[in-house]
């Protein structure tokens, strides 16, 4: 859980990590694990 809430501007994306599985085919995930980051822009250009 987050200490405080993300506000204002934020850009949040989504990516799976690992290597191809063996005998896995298309979108199948396998074995791999779900990232998620998300991103507030701060005034002045900065990101915190």
């Amino acid at each position: 859980m987050l200490n405080y809430p993300l506000k204002g501007e934020v850009h949040v994306d989504e990516c799976f990590i690992g290597g191809e599985d063996e005998q896995k085919q298309g979108r199948s995930k396998g074995k791999k694990k779900l990232v998620i980051v998300a991103l507030e822009k701060l005034p002045f250009n900065g990101v915190g």
